[in-house]
């Protein structure tokens, strides 16, 4: 187009390599990202006009191949796991669904992408043909690649960063703990808002006396490091305690954690090269003061005012399995490491240490909420997360395509039905209800690194509108780490220790 042409840097220096009108060019994605390379010259022919004699002779030029670091086998089989996901339901039975979500894996030691998965997909051979109704599906979005453009809340995966965060900044002791008896205290004063899960929520379910024979008892204790028995940070990683990411929070303030989510990635693009969305911080909240309370309790435990990309959180997971070394994920295979950005965050050693131990412990103890990953031959550490959704709405519209407006000017949105075992939603399979009465609404994530010892790949799951990410995420997770053992990228030498 007009643009391209205007930009072209071959323009007026190399008419073989210049571009002209209807020339086709690398739009979007790696064909974008390597148009320079992929792109040819062209030939040329010389003559005297009316003379078949050549005067000189230049020969085409192909571009250059571009190897992919991506295993497209294993990215197939990863987009597969979310046609058939396998769901828990609330009075204990299984069902299959087909749900919307991605999932990534990232090399470690040099930061290649060996996934990104995304689904619903398409068959990209009938692109044109297909492109209008693909465009038009404002139910499923097919054109959005989830892995780097879907933006949500991170739930409990973003804790992590915050206790890293707080201990390197000096807001907590690696050994200080908080006490938790399942509701949010805050300088004395309790709070109805920001309750623990784990320690209270668990209890309203399904009665005081399901609590007695839980692996988490009220109030919370820990077990690692603190004289009072209260939570350390490794303890609250195991357990997935709120109240004490909330405080951390309140220590940190809004922008003290939008100061650690960037120093992980969050709220900014990560620079593979290809569309990303650049999630958002608790710092660009724009609101009443009691939001700002809000935003900086609930930030910290990933939720609010804060979203991040699955890319950019299998980049957390591998970040804190480098030691806190930030590498910038890349697509191209063999690229020099000196052209890959890395930053050390400098974060605190044995606020790392406990980092591992606890999400470790998550996968390994019976206290931990992300069990289902738990293998004899590889030690596993990971960090479920559970993130309140919004309910999904789509525009209405007139049957030329214009969305309708109500009397005030207002787009008017269609609620949809939420899909459950009480009220069924074949429209919209994937739009799962949770809960006991099938009302909740939630995506679930799961983030990790394996070997827990010697890690050699990170990965991040996301199942939108899953429920909770030690249910959906860590069912597709668990077929994800399956599946990087089959293709080689996991070596099953056995956990070199237990937690």
């Amino acid at each position: 187009n007009k643009a391209d042409l205007a930009a072209d840097p071959h323009l007026g220096a190399d008419d073989l390599r210049q571009y002209y009108p209807n020339d086709l060019i690398g739009r979007t994605g790696v064909e974008a990202l390597f148009e320079t390379t992929l792109r040819g010259a062209r030939g040329r022919v010389e003559r005297m006009a009316g003379e078949d004699a050549i005067l000189d002779k230049v020969d085409p030029v192909p571009g250059d191949d571009v190897t992919l670091t991506i295993d497209i086998e294993l990215q197939r089989e990863l987009q597969g796991m979310f046609r058939r996901a396998k769901i828990r339901n609330f009075d204990g039975t299984t069902e299959e669904h087909e749900m919307h979500g991605a999932a990534v894996v990232i090399d470690i030691a040099t930061g290649e992408v060996r996934a990104l998965a995304s689904y619903p997909v398409y068959d990209i051979n009938q692109f044109d043909g297909l492109y209008p109704k693909l465009v038009a599906d404002e139910l499923n979005h097919p054109l959005m690649n989830r892995a780097t453009q879907a933006q949500l809340e991170p739930g409990s995966t973003a804790k992590p960063m915050v206790g890293l965060g707080a201990i390197t900044q000096g807001a907590i002791g690696v050994y200080e703990g908080i006490e938790c008896t399942g509701y949010l205290v805050i300088h004395g004063k309790k709070y109805a808002v920001g309750r623990c899960w784990t320690a209270s929520k668990f209890a309203t379910r399904f009665g005081p006396e399901a609590v007695k024979h839980h692996p988490w008892p009220i109030p919370h204790k820990g077990t690692h490091g603190n004289p009072d028995g209260f939570l350390t940070f490794s303890d609250a990683l195991e357990r997935s305690c709120n109240v004490y990411f909330e405080n951390l929070g309140d220590r940190l303030g809004i922008d003290g954690l939008s100061h650690w989510f960037d120093q992980f990635g969050l709220g900014r693009p990560t620079g593979i090269g290809i569309e990303e969305s650049s999630g958002r911080l608790p710092s660009g909240f724009k609101g009443p003061k009691w939001g700002s309370f809000t935003t900086k309790w609930f930030g910290a435990i990933g939720q609010g005012y804060i979203a991040a990309t699955p890319l950019q959180m299998a980049n957390v997971a591998a970040t804190i399995a480098r030691d806190g070394v930030w590498v910038q994920p890349h697509l191209q295979s063999d690229q020099p490491l000196r052209d890959i950005e890395r930053v050390d965050l400098h974060l605190d050693p044995t606020a790392l240490s406990e980092a591992k131990s606890g999400m470790t412990r998550v996968v390994n103890s019976p206290s931990g909420t992300g069990t289902y990953l738990r293998r004899d031959d590889i030690l596993i550490a990971g960090k479920t997360g559970t993130a309140q959704a919004a309910p999904f709405s789509t525009i209405e519209r007139d049957a030329d395509g214009t969305p309708r407006r109500d009397a005030d000017g207002k787009v008017i949105r269609h609620r949809l039905q939420p899909n459950s075992k009480t009220h069924p939603n074949p429209d919209a399979p994937w739009y799962l209800g949770t809960g006991p009465d099938g009302d909740d609404l939630a995506h679930a994530w799961y983030i990790g690194f394996a070997p827990a010892d010697h890690p050699q790949i990170a990965f991040a799951v996301l199942v939108e509108y899953g429920g909770s990410g030690g249910n959906a995420a860590a069912g597709i997770a668990k077929n994800v780490i399956e599946a990087c053992v089959r293709h080689g990228y996991l070596s099953l030498s056995g956990p070199t220790e237990k937690p």
